[in-house]
């Protein structure tokens, strides 16, 4: 291997600027084959899945996974292979040699004979060294990087990624929301997205939280398609699943369509889409919970001074409040889980101050004559 430290440092640094331009030509084209091959290999899973419908999760991770490895294979290729290539000070003399036969060999040449070692073989090349190394600075005086290495080779893989860009630029412009979602379902394959159908559709009410045993309805509008029939499938928890057909509300001829769908109680979680046609809905989540009550109420009272009387804690569920002008209450509940309360006095609602919590504390004075109802929502 040539030891670059032997050589003139001029002679040196013009091939080391070779190096670095043939370098960055390979990144630079490198680079840009890898983005036109992810480009193109999005806007393919973008076109099948507009055309075929990608409904299933495992058909999506298919043709995302084989679009990935086309851009790894690429990058493999193009990018890591080239500049992992390790290319010396004599790799590049004979390339320039062979690209410029006129030069006869002499800058390899001068770069061998300058790696040899020993004082021997120093003092009976010296000569020729020398003579070697003055042909070859005068070679390489005319040799510009920019000239010799070109951005010839680039221009193509230029080209296919402008060109790459430039559709995948125009369907934004003319199709933007969905040319989104396309692109998104192509590039996350294990999120849950709607289908390019399914855009058009307005489901009611999504994701929601209901109390256990109270009413649900579901509302859609679709573009009017005919034949088609708009469906709820769901999905419990523990599995289980039901279709359930929607009732459609407009007269014939209308458009958008709207359907509905009633279920007189909610008792349990579950997930549901909307199917209407080749258009899928992502799932939405139906979170069913209990209503949340109070365990215990704790009031304690700290009466003025002109009374006398000590604090007082009463316990207790349900009870009344009931104190002279002036005395400063302090109400406390303990609640079953953690969530927003508030006291409402008469038609006053007063939020818990701390926010979510399961004890919420309220602190009261007492004015004159005032009588009413409270309450713990």
């Amino acid at each position: 291997m040539t030891s670059p430290h032997k050589l003139p440092p001029d002679l040196a640094g013009r091939l080391r600027r070779l190096i670095r331009r043939v370098r960055l030509l390979l990144l630079v084209r490198g680079l840009l084959a890898v983005v036109a091959v992810a480009t193109a290999a999005a806007l393919a899973v973008m076109a099948i899945d507009a055309a075929v419908v990608l409904a299933h999760p495992a058909a999506r991770w298919a043709f995302s996974l084989a679009g990935l490895t086309l851009t790894v294979a690429a990058g493999w290729s193009m990018l890591v292979v080239p500049l992992a290539r390790p290319l010396t000070l004599t790799r590049m003399a004979r390339v320039l040699e062979t690209r410029h036969p006129d030069m006869q060999e002499r800058i390899s040449s001068a770069l061998e004979l300058a790696a040899c070692g020993g004082a021997d073989a120093e003092r009976a090349s010296g000569e020729l060294i020398a003579l070697l190394t003055r042909d070859a600075k005068s070679e390489l005086a005319g040799v510009s990087p920019r000239r010799e290495f070109t951005v010839r080779t680039v221009k193509p893989f230029l080209l296919m990624t402008a060109a790459a860009l430039l559709v995948l630029g125009a369907l934004f412009a003319v199709w933007p929301q969905q040319s989104w979602l396309l692109l998104m379902r192509a590039l996350a394959p294990y999120r849950e997205f709607d289908t390019l159908q399914a855009s058009a559709l307005q489901v009611k009410p999504g994701d929601v939280m209901r109390l256990a045993g109270t009413a649900l309805r579901f509302e859609v509008m679709a573009p009017e398609r005919h034949g088609l029939r708009a469906e709820i499938h769901f999905q419990r928890s523990d599995g289980r699943r039901a279709v359930e057909r929607m009732k459609r509300l407009s007269a014939p001829g209308a458009d958008p369509v709207a359907y509905e769908l009633d279920l007189p109680s909610v008792e349990e979680g579950f997930e549901y889409r909307v199917r209407y046609g080749n258009a899928w809905t992502r799932p939405y989540t139906v979170l069913v919970v209990t209503e949340p009550c109070v365990r215990e109420t704790r009031v304690a009272y700290v009466f003025p001074a002109y009374t006398g009387l000590p604090a007082t804690q009463t316990v207790g569920v349900v009870q009344e409040i009931e104190a002279v002008a002036g005395t400063r209450v302090r109400i406390e509940a303990a609640l079953d889980r953690a969530c927003a309360a508030s006291l409402t006095l008469n038609d006053l609602a007063l939020p818990n101050p701390g926010g979510p919590a399961t004890n919420a504390v309220w602190l009261q004075t007492l004015t004159t004559n005032r009588t009413g109802r409270w309450t713990l929502a």
